[in-house]
Protein backbone atom coordinates (compact mmCIF):
# COMPACT_ATOMS: atom_id res chain seq x y z
CA UNK A 1 0.00 0.00 0.00
CA UNK A 2 3.14 2.17 0.73
CA UNK A 3 4.33 2.05 -2.65
CA UNK A 4 0.86 2.53 -4.49
CA UNK A 5 0.82 6.08 -2.04
CA UNK A 6 4.43 6.39 -3.29
CA UNK A 7 2.92 6.22 -7.07
CA UNK A 8 0.36 8.54 -6.55
CA UNK A 9 2.57 10.80 -5.64
CA UNK A 10 4.21 10.56 -8.96
CA UNK A 11 1.85 12.30 -10.47
CA UNK A 12 2.89 15.16 -8.10
CA UNK A 13 6.17 14.78 -10.20
CA UNK A 14 4.27 16.41 -13.10
CA UNK A 15 2.45 18.98 -11.51
CA UNK A 16 5.65 19.62 -9.68
CA UNK A 17 7.35 20.16 -12.62
CA UNK A 18 4.89 22.23 -14.40
CA UNK A 19 4.77 24.86 -11.44
CA UNK A 20 8.48 24.96 -12.21
CA UNK A 21 8.31 26.15 -15.36
CA UNK A 22 6.37 29.38 -15.43
CA UNK A 23 3.77 32.35 -16.11
CA UNK A 24 1.42 34.76 -18.98
CA UNK A 25 0.90 37.27 -21.92
CA UNK A 26 -1.84 39.88 -21.28
CA UNK A 27 -3.04 40.46 -24.04
CA UNK A 28 -3.83 36.71 -24.59
CA UNK A 29 -7.04 36.10 -22.39
CA UNK A 30 -8.07 33.06 -24.95
CA UNK A 31 -6.50 31.29 -21.89
CA UNK A 32 -8.55 32.70 -19.00
CA UNK A 33 -11.01 30.42 -17.26
CA UNK A 34 -11.55 27.22 -15.81
CA UNK A 35 -10.01 23.75 -17.36
CA UNK A 36 -10.07 20.33 -16.53
CA UNK A 37 -8.80 17.20 -17.32
CA UNK A 38 -8.19 13.52 -16.36
CA UNK A 39 -4.68 12.01 -15.96
CA UNK A 40 -5.43 8.55 -17.10
CA UNK A 41 -2.91 6.55 -14.02
CA UNK A 42 -3.95 2.96 -14.42
CA UNK A 43 -0.85 1.79 -16.53
CA UNK A 44 0.98 3.36 -13.72
CA UNK A 45 -0.52 2.05 -10.62
CA UNK A 46 -0.43 -1.62 -12.46
CA UNK A 47 2.72 -1.54 -12.94
CA UNK A 48 3.30 -0.61 -9.52
CA UNK A 49 1.81 -3.87 -8.36
CA UNK A 50 3.75 -5.57 -11.07
CA UNK A 51 7.21 -4.89 -9.87
CA UNK A 52 6.06 -4.83 -5.86
CA UNK A 53 4.99 -9.00 -6.55
CA UNK A 54 1.80 -8.01 -6.39
CA UNK A 55 0.55 -7.99 -9.87
CA UNK A 56 -1.38 -11.41 -9.99
CA UNK A 57 -3.58 -10.13 -7.25
CA UNK A 58 -4.07 -5.98 -7.75
CA UNK A 59 -4.79 -5.06 -11.41
CA UNK A 60 -7.41 -1.79 -11.74
CA UNK A 61 -9.55 -1.78 -14.31
CA UNK A 62 -9.32 2.16 -14.90
CA UNK A 63 -7.93 4.97 -12.57
CA UNK A 64 -7.80 8.56 -13.14
CA UNK A 65 -6.51 11.78 -11.26
CA UNK A 66 -8.95 14.81 -12.37
CA UNK A 67 -6.69 17.99 -12.05
CA UNK A 68 -8.63 21.56 -12.02
CA UNK A 69 -6.65 24.33 -14.18
CA UNK A 70 -7.85 28.39 -13.55
CA UNK A 71 -6.27 30.83 -15.22
CA UNK A 72 -7.25 34.16 -13.98
CA UNK A 73 -7.63 37.94 -15.43
CA UNK A 74 -4.96 39.24 -12.93
CA UNK A 75 -1.99 36.79 -14.33
CA UNK A 76 -2.09 33.84 -11.49
CA UNK A 77 -3.36 30.34 -11.44
CA UNK A 78 -4.35 27.46 -9.46
CA UNK A 79 -4.13 24.04 -9.79
CA UNK A 80 -5.25 21.67 -7.63
CA UNK A 81 -7.11 18.00 -7.36
CA UNK A 82 -10.68 17.92 -7.85
CA UNK A 83 -11.70 16.81 -4.80
CA UNK A 84 -14.63 15.35 -5.05
CA UNK A 85 -13.45 13.09 -8.32
CA UNK A 86 -10.56 12.34 -6.11
CA UNK A 87 -12.84 10.84 -3.28
CA UNK A 88 -14.77 9.02 -5.66
CA UNK A 89 -11.72 7.74 -7.91
CA UNK A 90 -10.44 6.44 -4.39
CA UNK A 91 -13.42 4.53 -3.35
CA UNK A 92 -13.32 2.98 -7.00
CA UNK A 93 -9.88 1.71 -6.67
CA UNK A 94 -10.50 0.34 -3.26
CA UNK A 95 -13.31 -1.26 -4.36
CA UNK A 96 -11.23 -2.58 -6.85
CA UNK A 97 -8.17 -3.89 -4.58
CA UNK A 98 -10.89 -5.55 -2.03
CA UNK A 99 -12.20 -7.35 -4.96
CA UNK A 100 -8.63 -8.22 -6.36
CA UNK A 101 -7.46 -9.56 -2.54
CA UNK A 102 -10.78 -11.43 -1.54
CA UNK A 103 -10.66 -13.47 -5.25
CA UNK A 104 -6.61 -14.25 -4.35
CA UNK A 105 -8.25 -15.54 -1.00
CA UNK A 106 -10.42 -17.59 -2.19
CA UNK A 107 -8.39 -18.92 -4.57
CA UNK A 108 -5.54 -19.77 -1.87
CA UNK A 109 -8.71 -21.88 0.31
CA UNK A 110 -11.64 -23.34 -1.88
CA UNK A 111 -14.83 -23.57 0.03
CA UNK A 112 -13.79 -21.45 3.03
CA UNK A 113 -15.80 -18.52 3.71
CA UNK A 114 -13.42 -15.80 3.51
CA UNK A 115 -15.34 -12.76 4.34
CA UNK A 116 -16.01 -14.94 7.84
CA UNK A 117 -12.64 -15.96 8.22
CA UNK A 118 -11.22 -12.46 7.90
CA UNK A 119 -14.27 -11.38 10.43
CA UNK A 120 -12.90 -14.09 13.13
CA UNK A 121 -9.31 -12.78 13.05
CA UNK A 122 -10.23 -9.55 13.12
CA UNK A 123 -9.07 -8.33 10.21
CA UNK A 124 -10.70 -5.47 7.93
CA UNK A 125 -9.91 -5.26 4.49
CA UNK A 126 -11.88 -2.25 4.35
CA UNK A 127 -10.33 -0.44 7.43
CA UNK A 128 -6.75 -0.87 6.56
CA UNK A 129 -7.59 0.45 3.04
CA UNK A 130 -9.15 3.53 4.53
CA UNK A 131 -5.91 4.20 6.97
CA UNK A 132 -3.65 3.84 4.49
CA UNK A 133 -5.22 6.34 2.03
CA UNK A 134 -5.49 9.64 3.91
CA UNK A 135 -6.90 11.69 0.79
CA UNK A 136 -7.34 15.07 3.02
CA UNK A 137 -3.35 14.80 2.41
CA UNK A 138 -3.70 13.77 -1.08
CA UNK A 139 -5.82 16.15 -2.07
CA UNK A 140 -3.36 19.06 -0.35
CA UNK A 141 -0.53 17.78 -1.94
CA UNK A 142 -1.65 19.44 -5.03
CA UNK A 143 -2.27 22.60 -4.05
CA UNK A 144 -0.42 25.22 -6.11
CA UNK A 145 -0.57 28.74 -6.92
CA UNK A 146 1.65 31.69 -8.96
CA UNK A 147 2.01 33.75 -11.91
CA UNK A 148 1.39 32.54 -15.64
CA UNK A 149 2.42 34.00 -18.41
CA UNK A 150 1.44 32.47 -22.26
CA UNK A 151 3.77 33.90 -25.43
CA UNK A 152 4.31 32.23 -28.60
CA UNK A 153 2.77 29.04 -27.98
CA UNK A 154 4.55 28.86 -24.20
CA UNK A 155 3.34 28.57 -21.16
CA UNK A 156 5.09 29.43 -18.26
CA UNK A 157 4.31 28.98 -14.83
CA UNK A 158 5.91 30.46 -11.51
CA UNK A 159 5.92 29.11 -8.37
CA UNK A 160 4.00 30.88 -6.49
CA UNK A 161 2.00 34.72 -7.05
CA UNK A 162 5.00 36.79 -5.66
CA UNK A 163 7.58 35.03 -8.39
CA UNK A 164 7.34 36.11 -12.31
CA UNK A 165 8.26 32.83 -14.38
CA UNK A 166 11.41 32.02 -15.33
CA UNK A 167 11.24 32.32 -18.96
CA UNK A 168 13.96 30.08 -19.54
CA UNK A 169 11.59 27.22 -19.17
CA UNK A 170 8.56 26.48 -20.43
CA UNK A 171 5.62 23.92 -21.62
CA UNK A 172 4.48 23.94 -25.34
CA UNK A 173 0.96 24.08 -25.67
CA UNK A 174 -1.35 24.24 -28.27
CA UNK A 175 -5.41 26.09 -27.94
CA UNK A 176 -8.09 24.95 -29.64
CA UNK A 177 -11.54 26.68 -28.82
CA UNK A 178 -12.00 25.23 -25.87
CA UNK A 179 -9.30 22.47 -25.63
CA UNK A 180 -6.01 23.25 -24.05
CA UNK A 181 -2.83 20.70 -24.97
CA UNK A 182 0.19 21.04 -22.78
CA UNK A 183 2.50 19.34 -25.14
CA UNK A 184 5.35 16.60 -24.55
CA UNK A 185 8.26 18.60 -26.27
CA UNK A 186 10.37 21.23 -24.77
CA UNK A 187 12.30 20.97 -21.78
CA UNK A 188 10.31 18.55 -19.58
CA UNK A 189 11.43 15.51 -17.29
CA UNK A 190 11.09 11.91 -17.99
CA UNK A 191 7.86 11.63 -15.43
CA UNK A 192 5.95 14.85 -17.43
CA UNK A 193 6.87 12.65 -20.99
CA UNK A 194 5.27 9.77 -19.79
CA UNK A 195 2.53 12.06 -18.60
CA UNK A 196 2.27 14.73 -21.78
CA UNK A 197 0.42 15.76 -23.55
CA UNK A 198 -2.39 16.86 -21.11
CA UNK A 199 -5.49 18.14 -22.65
CA UNK A 200 -7.71 20.14 -20.77
CA UNK A 201 -10.90 21.58 -21.23
CA UNK A 202 -12.81 24.33 -20.68
CA UNK A 203 -15.52 24.33 -18.16
CA UNK A 204 -15.67 27.58 -16.83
Amino acid sequence: MKKFLALMLSVLVLVGALAACGGRKAADENLTGKWSTTVDITDMVNQQFNDSGMGEILQLDKMGLVIALELKDDNTYTMAFDKDALAATMEDAKAQMKDGLMNYFAQQAPGVDVEAALAQSGVDLDEMMNESIDLDSMAGALDLAGQYKAEDGRLYLSENVDQAPDKSEYIPYTLNGDQLTLDAEGDVTEEMADLLPMVFQRVG
